[in-house]
């Protein structure tokens, strides 16, 4: 496969307050999707080790019918050079779809966790994950569990263990490769480590009464009084966010709105920063965070009654949620934002340690963009990838966010 190259910049340049936002560097045109990508995940995944930034995304190539997940390395010019494609973990015709990295125990090379939904029955996911050196040469894929997968699968490390999140569990990955667990029976849409164990983030989407849309076609004539056909009828989503802390505390909170997005989490080791959507996600809301102490999962649900308010959204449907970076000392979050159901941008918000939020746009063009995943890579720059023109000019877009007086690392 040619390699993907991205003509980036990485800028050398210092704000004299807030932050600095670079030029926008898109990829060449990338395969497309096969598979029904209606899950809440970035468009991309990222991770540094101490060899640089890796990427990772899925695609279907002109002479394969399956989708397949990609990795490849960004280098100090902003090409993504020795792209890799993954084998994939299952002995039968599957795509594979949703990657997760993580950098690996000890800093070389990363973990990486991808779905695997057999091409002739969809309903049939598995999770597979593999581990990749400094090369980005994979180890034998394996695989976790057979289930129902209801949120793409994550991997995150600390110290030498590895976390697994995906079908329903999360597991942990010791050294010599031995799995423990599954710890938790929820599908995370999010996942970090803030303190000895993973903090998890899930939602559960009940489906409760519904109401029938007016038009005639929805009714039938001969059918009892109240009659709707099903795909006439709109459903109210209770929306559950529960925040996990493995083998301590759990808590659940229940907001009862229409949004079918996800919640985002990250932690800076003294506290975790959780971010989503309020509001009726078809008439918009708010974008909003609450931050507790690692580990107190009741100041965490106590946070959550009284969250702060990052920036309004408008309105728009289908399975998203946004992502969060941090460089020890502010959080920053991204999110896609609809201007009309083909047409989203890309928005962010910085929170300081005091809690002073800061919005700003990251990309704004009349091009669709969407779903935006975002990297600290020193030196007081984030960087963020996100797809853009998706499904038939899908490339994938990358920006550089630079806070202070800091030069961006090279």
């Amino acid at each position: 496969m040619r390699s993907v190259v991205f003509a980036l910049t990485f800028l050398c340049a210092a704000a004299a307050s807030a932050q600095l936002v670079s030029d926008e560097v898109v990829s060449d045109r990338l395969g497309v999707h096969l598979t029904a990508m209606n899950s809440a995940a970035p468009a991309v995944a990222l991770a540094k080790d101490k060899s640089g930034v890796a990427i990772a995304w899925s695609m279907a190539t002109g002479t394969d019918p399956l989708e397949r997940v990609y990795v490849g390395r960004l280098d100090a010019d902003g090409q993504i050079t020795g792209v890799r494609q993954i084998p994939t973990a299952a002995s039968v015709p599957s795509h594979a779809v949703y990657p997760s990295l993580a950098p690996a125990p000890g800093g070389d090379g990363f973990m990486l966790v991808w779905l695997e939904i057999y091409r002739y029955f969809p309903s049939a996911v598995l999770t597979g994950f593999s581990r990749l050196d400094a090369s980005l040469a994979p180890t034998a894929p394996r695989l976790l569990m057979t289930a129902a997968a209801t949120a793409p699968p994550l991997v995150r490390t600390k110290g030498d263990v590895t976390w697994l999140s995906g079908v329903g569990g999360v597991w942990s990955l010791a050294p010599d490769g031995t799995l423990g667990g599954p710890f938790a029976a929820q599908s995370a849409s999010d996942m970090t480590i803030a303190s000895d164990v993973a903090q998890l983030v899930g939602g559960r989407n009940i489906k409760a009464s519904f109401t029938c849309r007016g038009d005639p076609s929805c009714h039938i004539s001969f059918a009892p009084p109240g009659f709707c056909i099903e795909s006439c009828r709109t459903y109210t989503i209770n929306y559950s966010l529960d925040y996990t802390a493995l083998r301590k505390t759990s808590v659940t909170k229940t907001f009862n709105f229409e949004n079918s997005a996800q919640p985002a989490v990250d932690s800076n080791g003294r506290d975790v920063l959780v971010a989503w959507f309020r509001g009726t996600q078809t008439a918009g809301g708010d974008v909003v965070a609450a931050r507790a102490a690692a580990g107190d999962a009741s100041g965490f649900a106590a946070a959550a009654d009284v969250p702060t308010v990052l920036a309004t959204y408008p309105g728009d449907s289908g399975a998203t949620r946004p992502a969060i970076a941090n460089d020890g000392q502010r959080y920053l979050v991204v999110w896609r934002s609809a201007k009309t159901p083909s047409d989203h941008d890309i928005a962010g918000a910085a929170i300081d340690g005091d809690g002073r939020v800061t919005p700003f746009a990251i990309a704004t063009s009349t091009v669709d963009e969407r779903d935006p995943a975002i990297l600290y890579i020193g030196g007081g720059t984030f960087l963020v990838a996100y797809e853009k023109g998706a499904p038939f000019e899908r490339r994938i877009a990358v920006r550089l966010i630079t806070f202070g007086r800091h030069r961006a690392a090279r």
